[in-house]
């Protein structure tokens, strides 16, 4: 296997065990996606690039990052295979309307994608929303949304897996090939629309009751402890 290379740099990455590595990922006959650890700078997993010279089945892991067109946060969002396998990606800041994309500098790890792209290859992705990212108190504007989207052809040589996020609640997603990464246009066929994910957005609100319940017993509580200390004080 040709080693890894970074997207940032085109220095070559080296790693023990190559073989290995590659006879457990080749397993994996679509867009297998593991659940890691989050990252903090595009550096690190960008290096997760690989050559061309690859044999049919082959799969490797790519880094999930994303780009925010939207007027509004995204809180965080994942990544589904068609075999139920999830992995997570970075919370993105609202675009400041400039036409240019806020994100890109964080990512998650990670998706397992094929060699070589094939017809028909789709992604689930679901993200949460955020109409009021810089408030604490009005959490009002949060909301689950779901979409299947295409995955676009691309090259022999992947970089990450980005997902770009539209107004309208649209997204578009693509394996970095190195090819220019520019905002998709509005005809683009690969655009899917998101829809509202009624499960998430019912499980989101139950926790969310739980915790005000919580927090009124705790406040609750110290009131008691403050009337039992005043009348501890008063019979003094």
């Amino acid at each position: 296997m040709t080693e890894p290379k970074n997207m940032k740099t085109g220095k070559r990455n080296t790693g023990a065990g190559p073989r290995l590595f590659q006879a457990l990922v080749a397993l994996a006959l679509g867009l297998v996606v593991a659940g890691c650890h989050p990252q903090q700078t595009t550096a690190s997993s960008s290096a997760n690039a690989v050559d061309a010279a690859k044999g049919e089945g082959e799969s490797y892991p790519a880094g999930v990052s994303g780009l925010n067109y939207s007027t509004y946060g995204i809180a965080s969002f994942s990544i589904t295979d068609a075999e139920g396998k999830t992995g997570g990606g970075p919370n993105i800041s609202p675009s400041k309307g400039d036409g240019k994309p806020a994100g890109g500098g964080a990512e998650m790890c990670c998706v397992i994608v094929p060699s070589k792209w094939h017809e028909g290859m789709t992604v689930t992705v679901q993200w949460e929303r955020d109409t009021h990212p810089y408030d604490d108190k009005d959490r009002s504007g949060d909301q689950w949304l779901k979409a299947v989207a295409k995955v676009p052809p691309y090259g022999p040589t992947q970089y990450n897996f980005w997902v770009q996020f539209l107004d309208g609640d649209r997204i578009r997603v693509r394996v970095d090939d190195g090819s220019p990464l520019e905002k998709p246009s509005e005809h683009d066929p690969y655009i899917a629309q998101g829809v509202l994910d009624d499960d998430a957005n019912k499980a989101m609100q139950a926790a969310r009751e739980r915790d005000r319940q919580a927090a009124e017993e705790y406040r609750q509580q110290l009131r008691e402890q403050d009337a039992r200390a005043g009348r501890q004080g008063e019979n003094k």
